[in-house]
């Protein structure tokens, strides 16, 4: 995924470009509140469990899975 952030009237959204994954976020969102929207995206990215994930994010998805 590329992450872009903006002001989006308090709206975000996930598309595909030429291919390559985007995530739009609202800069008027708190950082809780955008970390909480990309981790939902990757957590909801087919194939997930099969891909080799940074320490600090799989503990970030296994903490909002069992949260």
């Amino acid at each position: 995924f590329k992450i872009r952030q903006d002001w989006l009237g308090g709206s975000w959204g996930v598309c595909e470009i030429h291919g390559q994954r985007w995530i739009f976020l609202d800069v008027a969102q708190s950082a809780t509140e955008r970390l909480s929207l990309v981790l939902d995206t990757i957590r909801d990215e087919p194939g997930l469990h099969r891909m080799t994930l940074a320490p600090d994010l799989a503990r970030l998805l296994d903490m909002r899975l069992t949260a």
